[in-house]
């Protein structure tokens, strides 16, 4: 049985894309070693431009959901 082959619009680079995790500790934003050393398992610690971004994703979220007289809980 042979699978047909699917390209996206946009994913053929004139380059290896690199992976998130890549990414992540080059641009000074993902730490594995840090928490790796704190928690002693496969954990992350965001910071940086990142760890904001992820602030502001959550803030929105909250912020839309409360103004929308949603009901709110916090686990």
């Amino acid at each position: 049985m042979q699978l047909k082959e699917v390209k996206f619009p946009g994913t053929d680079f004139d380059f290896k894309p690199k992976s998130h995790y890549e990414l992540g500790e080059k641009l000074n934003m993902l730490d594995f070693d840090l928490a790796t050393k704190t928690t002693g398992s496969r954990f992350v610690f965001v910071k940086n431009k990142l760890a904001l971004l992820e602030r502001a994703l959550s803030n929105f979220m909250l912020d839309t959901h409360v103004n929308q007289n949603q009901e709110f809980y916090l686990i």
